[in-house]
């Protein structure tokens, strides 16, 4: 079993498919249609279109369409600015 919590456009799940054969690979990412095209056809991966936590929970989330792979949910801030990463 491979577990991606961010697949993004699934090249990494095409590779791990190829270089596992006997893997079931698990790729959760919140928004991808280039993910849901590229991955339909790939009966050993399982696709969740969401993102990971730890806890259930709506959450906002950044997302970038130019630059997908900044995409990432929004962290709270600090007084100051800072991100508070949990």
């Amino acid at each position: 079993m491979i577990i991606d919590t961010g697949a993004n456009e699934g090249r990494t799940e095409i590779q791990h498919a190829e270089d596992f054969p006997n893997a079931t690979i698990y790729a959760f990412e919140p928004f991808s249609e280039t993910l849901r095209r590229r991955l339909e056809m790939q009966p050993r991966i399982v696709s969740h279109y969401c993102d990971v936590g730890n806890k259930v929970d709506k959450q906002p989330f950044f997302f970038f369409s130019e630059h997908s792979h900044l995409s990432s949910p929004a962290f709270p801030l600090t007084d100051d600015g800072r991100f508070i990463c949990r």
